[in-house]
Order: C-alpha cells, then sequence, then structure tokens
C-alpha cells in the first residue's frame, strides 16, 4: 500500500477572539489520498500531529489527534481535528507545522505523509494591531486596549494616550452605561455618546469644536427630562439653540443679528401709493370713490398701519351745505364708522373753491399673504364737482412676533348721532398716563421673566458643559 497526499488544506472552524480566549484549536482538514498510484477508497485511521518546525523539531503540548474512521472516497476525504485546548496548540505567535500518520482502519503500523504541512489561519480568522501582536495580546498585556481597575470601560490607547473609550456598564469613572468617548490629541472629549448626563434618560451627543473647547454641538434627546429635543450650536461668537421643548419664538434661540433680507426672501416692510393728479368724486351720496389703492404683500399674521394724506377741493355753493367724507378701508364700498373724517362748508360761506389738507389713518388686523387697502372719498352733498389730488397712501405691516396689538375701541355711533363729552380734565390724562404705565410695567416683567428662564436654561447647560469636560479629562 502507497499512501501520499497530493494536496491539502486547512479550514478553521468556530474560530473566535475573545476577550476570554484565544482561537479554537479546532479545524476540518481536506486532504487527497493515493494507494498503490490510485485514488484510495476505504476507510483509514489518521493521526494529526503538530510540530513546531518543518523538520526535527518537538511535538508541541497537546499537538496529538487522533481520528478514526475516516471515509475515502475516489482519494478524497474529509476529517474534523479537535485538540480540545484552546489556544495552546495553534499559538498565533509561533509557527506550526502539521504531519499525517496514515493506516488503513484498524490495522497496526502507519505511514508518515511528508513534508509536513505549514498551519496558517484563514482570512480574518485572525489579526494583529500591530506587528507581531495580536487583538488578543493587545488586550491582556494592556499596551493597546485595557480596561480599567474596578469597572467596565474599555480603552484603546494610542502612543500613551487614550484615544477612544467604550463604557459597556457602570464604572468607577462615573461615565453612564453604554457610552462613548473619542478624544482629542491632548486628551479633550472631542466626540461623545451617552445616556442623558442628568440621569432622566435618552441619548445625548457630544461633537466638541476643539480639542481644548467641549463645546460644540450638543443634541439631547430628552431634555431636561421633557422627552422633548434640544439642539445647542455653540460658537465662539454666538449660540444657536432648537427646543421642541417650547414654542413659538422659543422654540428657536438665535441671535439678534441672525436673520437677514435674504432669509426672509426679501418682503417689503411697506407699501406706498401716491398720485398727483386729480379724481373727482360723485355727487351722488350713495357712491363711494376710490382714490387710490395699495397692496402689500405679508409673509405672517400681524396688523398693517395705513395712512394717508390729500389735498381735498370743494366746490361750494352759498345756500348749500357742502360736505366729503374721506377715509381709508381694506373695502371698496364703505368707511369705518371711526374713521369716515368730514370735511364741512357751511351754507353762508361764500360761493367758491376751498382746498383742505386731509390726513386719515386706520391699523387693520392681516393675515400672512396679499391684502390691499383704499382711500375712498363720498360726497354727502355740495355743488358735485369736489376733488382729490396730490394723494399720498402708505401701508406698514407689523408682525405680531414683534408683540400683540392693543386695541381700545370704543362705543360706534353714526355721525349724526354721536354723542358730546367734554374734553379730557387732568384727571383724565393722568389716569391715561398712570394705566399705561401699569401696562408697560406688566409687559416688562413678562419679558424679564422670560429672560431668567432663558438665562437658567443656558447656566444648567454651561453646567452639563463643564461636567462633560471634566469627564472627559
Amino acid at each position: 500500500m502507497i499512501i501520499r497526499a497530493l494536496a491539502a488544506c486547512i479550514v478553521f472552524a468556530a474560530t473566535s477572539i475573545a476577550s476570554a480566549q484565544t482561537h479554537t484549536d479546532s479545524f476540518t482538514y481536506q486532504g487527497s489520498l493515493m494507494d498503490g498510484g490510485a485514488p484510495a477508497n476505504g476507510f483509514y485511521d489518521i493521526t494529526f500531529v503538530v510540530y513546531d518546525s518543518a523538520v526535527g523539531g518537538v511535538i508541541v503540548p497537546s499537538g496529538i489527534q487522533f481520528v478514526g474512521n475516516v471515509e475515502v472516497v475516489d482519494g478524497l476525504f474529509e476529517a474534523f481535528v479537535d485538540f480540545g485546548v484552546s489556544g495552546i496548540v495553534f499559538d498565533s505567535d509561533q509557527a506550526r507545522w502539521l504531519q499525517l500518520n496514515v493506516n488503513n482502519a484498524g490495522q497496526p503500523g502507519s505511514i508518515v505523509l511528508a513534508p509536513r504541512q505549514r498551519m496558517a489561519p484563514a482570512p480574518l480568522a485572525n489579526y494583529a494591531l500591530r506587528s507581531g501582536s495580536s487583538l488578543q495580546d493587545a488586550y491582556d498585556n494592556g499596551s493597546t486596549i485595557f480596561r480599567g481597575v474596578g469597572d467596565s470601560a474599555v480603552s484603546i490607547r494610542s502612543t500613551g494616550a487614550s484615544a477612544a473609550q467604550l463604557n459597556l456598564g457602570s464604572n468607577a469613572g462615573g461615565e453612564s452605561e453604554g457610552s462613548l468617548f473619542i478624544y482629542g490629541p491632548t486628551g479633550g472629549t472631542m466626540f461623545r455618546v451617552e445616556q442623558d448626563i442628568n440621569g432622566v434618560g435618552g441619548g445625548f451627543l457630544s461633537l466638541a469644536s476643539s480639542n481644548s473647547n467641549p463645546s460644540g454641538l450638543l443634541v439631547d434627546g430628552n431634555a431636561f427630562g421633557t422627552e422633548s429635543t434640544q439642539v445647542s450650536i455653540v460658537g465662539t461668537a454666538s449660540t444657536i439653540v432648537f427646543s421642541t421643548q417650547s414654542a413659538g419664538n422659543n422654540a428657536v434661540k438665535l441671535p439678534v443679528d441672525a436673520i437677514s433680507s435674504s432669509e426672509i426672501l426679501n418682503e417689503t416692510g411697506f407699501a406706498e401709493y401716491t398720485s398727483n393728479s386729480s379724481v373727482f368724486l360723485s355727487s351722488s351720496p350713495a357712491v363711494i370713490d376710490v382714490v387710490g389703492s395699495v397692496t402689500t404683500d405679508v409673509p405672517t399674521d400681524g396688523y398693517v398701519f395705513v395712512i394717508a394724506s390729500a389735498e381735498l377741493t370743494i366746490s361750494h355753493v352759498t345756500g348749500t351745505t357742502s360736505s366729503v367724507d374721506l377715509g381709508v378701508s381694506a373695502s371698496t364700498t364703505s368707511i369705518p364708522s371711526h374713521g369716515d373724517l368730514e370735511t364741512r362748508i357751511d351754507s353762508n360761506i361764500s360761493t367758491g373753491g376751498y382746498d383742505h389738507a386731509v390726513t386719515v389713518h386706520s391699523v387693520f388686523e392681516v393675515s400672512a399673504g396679499s391684502n390691499t387697502f383704499y382711500l375712498l372719498g363720498d360726497e354727502n352733498s355740495g355743488g358735485g364737482l369736489s376733488s382729490v389730488f396730490d394723494t399720498q397712501l402708505t401701508a406698514i405691516f407689523i408682525p405680531t412676533a414683534y408683540g400683540s396689538g392693543v386695541r381700545d375701541a370704543g362705543p360706534s355711533f353714526p355721525d349724526a348721532q354721536s354723542p358730546t363729552s367734554a374734553p379730557m380734565s387732568n384727571y383724565d390724562i393722568v389716569m391715561e398716563q398712570n394705566a399705561s404705565l401699569r401696562a408697560n410695567a406688566e409687559r416688562q416683567q413678562r419679558e424679564l421673566d422670560e429672560m431668567k428662564a432663558q438665562v437658567q436654561q443656558l447656566l444648567i447647560q454651561a453646567q452639563r458643559t463643564r461636567e462633560q469636560q471634566s469627564q472627559g479629562d
């Protein structure tokens, strides 16, 4: 019987790298046997022997494994070899050679197959962090990967300083379970992911702006235990805060000069109409004439202050009372009752043309979009030749973000039925002043309270940043 190995290959099965073990000493061996110049068939006993050199040398400890009754078909066979001692036979730091001793199953005597075969792991089954050092060795010796005494933090060291740290559980350093830190060249925390440092749950992310400044980008998934997210962007000149905990203006805190015309689409703050042509008014009291109009496109809800001035010429005839109303309106068919300012010429005044400079104004509440306002004229009575010229109509937009509108509208009466009242006394003036002072004081107190709350949040954020920096150091 002539037996020789024509081909062989080694495949490691269940090879692993972990904190408590090295490579497993088991693998699947596939080979080919020739018997008398022809492919062998039948059952054979194979003894696998591991040496420390290609020729001569000694058998490594626990380096002999017998596998009986291996079936060979057309010269091909496969055997599972398990030396049973993990990490001893195939130490990655030592060269190993495998020798096979083969004989017919159950028969005495064996043939040594030559030459011995060099043992090497399959790709990715073993690797080294640096030349001459495996990952396990780096961990065991604490040179590259190490764990602090009394805690579960695993750290990776680079040139003498910690480059990264993963906390798998609570530890002596005080970092929360499941946190990850990546440090800068001089030890500052550049990247930080962990549970909320206030202990209220949620995730927290920090990206430092530099090795010495822990602030930069801060993301708190559960800000102040409210299950709301807060994002803070901290720079050398300003800070930007986005918070889903707040609504309205408080949801976004920007520097006072952060909004440019391009960012608000450059909407106009006012619109204006001017004309020096004459517009004749209808002599019919039932007809209201549009002297001029102005349209403004506003970006949000708010108020529009509309003011108009013009020269009004009334052609008066003695014996007839002449009367013309001018006013601004959001409608083409009516003038608000509080804004229909009347210019009157008594019947006993001599016939002639009389000029009057008239200014009217009003405030209108508006919604976002296009809004049109009008200067209207209504000739109540007279000679029918009244006209308006040198017209200027201006609409100024005031968004509600600047403050709520305060409107004190008294009772409204038709002009002919309006009651008379005495002029404001000194007492009335003082009462109005006191009411205004109280309103301003209440407003200032509200603004102060809001500022205090914002400052308190910033102080908490600053304390959090200091804690991060101290923990990172």
